[in-house]
């Protein structure tokens, strides 16, 4: 069988392609799974860019609120001046471009007796900031 020339080329021809196949099959494997670990750590780095955007925004956001909260004591505390508290909320509105507004709330006859609702807000509208009106409450 082996004895002839013809058979000793098929059978080296074979065996080539048997080892061709098995190094290729070899290469597209580790490529596979070299591939899988290239999208993973891509996919980690996007997550961990994307998680620092947001704890980014997460601490503007509460940076706002902290600020809010100090305009409404001050307002409370100095004299329930209500021009300079429409003023300073839409100013920070201004200050915060991610926020889609904000304001201060009262409790309920805190700021006015007459008043159930008392409130200072600003918000966006087509790229200007716009302070809100007083909610005038119902009487008890």
């Amino acid at each position: 069988m082996f004895a002839t020339l013809k058979s000793k080329i098929i059978i080296l021809t074979f065996s080539f392609l048997c080892l061709l196949g098995i190094v290729l099959t070899g290469t597209a494997f580790y490529a596979f799974h070299h591939d899988q670990e290239l999208i993973i750590a891509g996919n980690n780095a996007a997550v961990t860019a994307f998680e620092g955007q947001l704890n980014k925004e997460i601490e503007t956001l509460g940076n706002n609120a902290i600020d809010l909260a100090l305009i409404g004591e001050a307002y409370f505390e100095y004299g329930k001046r209500r021009e300079m508290a429409d003023d300073l909320v839409k100013k920070l509105i201004q200050n915060y471009p991610h926020s889609l507004g904000g304001g201060i709330w009262f409790k309920p006859y805190t700021v006015s007796k007459d008043k159930k609702w008392n409130c200072i807000y600003a918000f966006w509208n087509q790229n200007t900031a716009f302070s809100g009106q007083n909610r005038i409450g119902e009487k008890d």
